[in-house]
């Protein structure tokens, strides 16, 4: 093999090993944590997020608290 083909498999081998650690890592269950610091029977406020674009125009995001 000469070096490219090494660079290339490194790579992939790299690649594969992310994937793998973050599939990894993601084993805990988010339920189990409590929720705003501690009590949970308190909930955040709902968001509603709009995103509007025009041809031509910036675009405008709006959150809206409900």
């Amino acid at each position: 093999m000469d070096w490219q083909q090494t660079a290339a498999l490194g790579i992939v081998v790299g690649t594969a090993g992310v994937f793998l650690w973050g599939k990894l890592r993601r084993r805990h269950s988010m339920g189990s944590k409590p929720f705003c610091g501690g009590c949970p029977d308190k909930t955040p406020p709902a968001k509603s997020i709009t995103y509007r674009t025009r041809k031509g125009q910036c675009p405008e995001i709006i959150v809206k608290l409900k």
